[in-house]
C-alpha cells in the first residue's frame, strides 16, 4: 500500500483516537494507529488541540457564475468553500442562463471544471421543455432537480420527478407554496407575507405529486413543523446557519438579512434549534446566496434576497457545539456525512477505505469574529455575518493529496489541481465517520 500513498494525515479523530490517515489516488487507503509506518510518504501533522474528520459537504450553494459572475463565480465561491473546510459543493440552477436545458448545463459544467477549487456537482432546474428531462437527469454532474415555488404547477415537474425516480436521483424542494406567499416590508415578511404555513403546505403538495420511490429533500426549512411534515413522508431535510441564528428582528435591520424563506420570530428560531439538537433535521446547508454589497444596500422592497455563508457555516455549527447545543460529532455529521447521504453523494463525509480523500482539521477552541479574523474570499463579503463571534474554526483542508487550505489561506494552485466532479467517486455503500 505504501507505494500508493501520496499523503499521510496524522491527528486526533472525532472519537478521541490518535490515527494516521493514508491518502492516495484521490481516496482514503487506510486509517491506522499513530505508530503505523509511513515509509517515505509526506506527512501532515495536525496542530495540537485540533480534531481531524471528514471534510464538510454543502449541498445548497449558489456559485452564480456565467452571466452573474459579477456577484460570485466558481473560483471565488469555491475559494470561500475551501476556507470554510468544505470539500464538495452542489451548485443551484437559478443562474443566468438558468440550468433548465442541456445546453446551459454544459456551460455550467465547463465553468466548474475550469474554475472550481473544490469538488462539485449541480442540481438541475425543472426543464421548461419536459422533453429535456431525460438528458438533464442523465448528465454526469446532476444529482437531481431543484423545484422552486414557481415550478409547482409546471408540466416539467412531473417529467423531472419521473426521471429522477428512474435514475435514483433526488428532487430538492424550496418549500413555500406559491399561493400562500407574497411580499411586504422587512420585519413582517416572516409572519404576514411568507408565513410558516406556506412551508408545511408545500411539503404536503410535493408529497401528492411525487412518484413512488422518488427521493425528496426539503431544503432550508425554517420551522419545526416543516421538519416534522418532511419526516412524516420519509423526506430528508436541512436547515441553514442563518435560520438557526438570526430572527425577524434582525430582518428589520435591513437588506443584509432579507432571505427566502424569511427569518422567523425568536420563539420559532428557538424551536428550530431545539429540533436540530434532537435530530429532527437531517443536515445543515449554507444556502450561500451572494449578491454585491451595492445590491444588498438598496431599497428594502427591491433588494434581492439571500445571505452568503459558505465560508462561515462550519464556524456557526462549531459555535453551537461549544455552547452544548450539539455534540461536536453531531455538528460535524450534520455538515458532512448527513448532507452527502441526503444528496446521494457517495464517498463523502466519511474516513474509511475508498472514501474521497477529503479531510478537515478543526480547532474547536479557536475564537474569532467574522469580518475581522476571517479573510472572506466570497465577492459578497461577510454580509449579515459581519461581527458574529464564533468559537471553533476549520484550520486546514486536505483534498486529494494536497493541503489546499491552511490557517485561512487557500492554496489555489494545489486546490485547482485536486478538484474534480463530486459524482466521479462510486462506492458500494455510503459510510459515515
Amino acid at each position: 500500500m505504501l507505494d500508493r500513498v501520496e499523503l499521510v494525515v496524522e491527528g486526533r479523530l472525532l472519537d478521541g483516537r490518535e490515527a494516521r490517515i493514508f491518502l492516495g489516488g484521490g481516496v482514503v487507503l487506510a486509517v491506522r494507529g499513530p505508530a503505523a509506518p509511513v515509509g517515505g510518504a509526506r506527512v501532515y501533522r495536525a496542530p495540537p488541540g485540533t480534531v481531524v474528520g471528514p471534510a464538510f459537504v454543502d449541498i445548497h450553494v449558489h456559485l452564480r457564475g456565467l452571466e452573474l459572475s459579477f456577484k460570485e463565480d466558481e473560483r471565488s465561491g469555491t475559494a470561500a468553500a475551501a476556507a470554510g473546510g468544505v470539500a464538495a459543493v452542489v451548485d443551484m440552477p437559478n443562474t443566468r442562463p438558468p440550468l433548465r436545458d442541456p445546453g446551459s448545463l454544459g456551460l455550467k459544467a465547463e465553468s466548474l471544471a475550469r474554475l472550481s477549487l473544490v469538488d462539485y456537482a449541480v442540481w438541475a432546474g425543472i426543464p421548461r421543455d419536459p422533453g429535456h428531462a431525460p438528458a438533464m437527469a442523465g448528465h454526469p454532474l446532476v444529482l437531481g432537480f431543484k423545484a422552486y415555488p414557481e415550478d409547482y404547477d409546471s408540466p416539467g415537474l412531473a417529467a423531472a420527478a419521473a426521471e429522477a425516480s428512474r435514475l435514483g436521483k433526488a428532487l430538492i424542494v424550496h418549500p413555500e407554496d406559491p399561493g400562500l406567499i407574497g411580499e411586504c416590508s422587512l420585519g413582517r415578511r416572516g409572519s404576514e407575507c411568507r408565513p410558516p404555513e406556506a412551508e408545511v403546505e408545500a411539503v404536503h403538495r410535493i408529497a401528492s405529486l411525487a412518484p413512488p420511490g422518488l427521493r425528496v429533500h426539503v431544503t432550508h426549512a425554517t420551522t419545526p413543523a416543516t421538519l416534522e411534515a418532511a419526516a412524516s413522508y420519509g423526506f430528508t431535510s436541512d436547515v441553514t446557519p442563518h435560520h438557526l441564528t438570526f430572527t425577524s428582528r434582525d430582518e428589520a435591520r435591513g437588506c443584509l438579512f432579507k432571505v427566502n424563506p424569511p427569518l422567523r420570530p425568536p420563539e420559532v428560531v428557538e424551536g428550530l434549534v431545539k429540533a436540530v439538537s434532537t435530530g429532527l433535521a437531517d443536515a445543515v446547508a449554507s444556502d450561500h446566496a451572494p449578491h454585491t454589497p451595492g445590491e444588498k444596500s438598496g431599497a428594502p422592497e427591491e433588494c434581492p434576497p439571500g445571505i452568503p455563508g459558505l465560508e462561515y457555516a462550519a464556524r456557526v455549527l462549531l459555535t453551537l457545539a461549544s455552547r452544548g447545543v450539539l455534540s461536536l460529532a453531531s455538528a460535524w455529521r450534520l455538515y458532512s456525512a448527513r448532507p452527502a447521504l441526503a444528496a446521494g453523494l457517495r464517498g463523502y463525509g466519511c474516513l474509511a477505505p475508498g472514501c474521497r480523500a477529503a479531510v478537515a482539521v478543526v480547532d474547536p477552541s479557536r475564537e474569532g469574529v467574522i469580518g475581522r479574523t476571517t479573510r472572506d474570499y466570497s465577492k459578497a463579503g461577510p454580509g449579515a455575518w459581519e461581527g458574529y463571534r464564533y468559537r471553533g474554526e476549520p484550520v486546514a483542508l486536505i483534498l486529494g493529496g494536497s493541503v489546499v487550505m491552511e490557517d485561512g489561506e487557500v492554496h489555489e494552485d494545489a486546490a485547482a489541481r485536486e478538484a474534480r466532479p463530486a459524482t466521479a467517486l462510486t462506492l458500494g455503500r455510503q459510510a459515515e465517520a
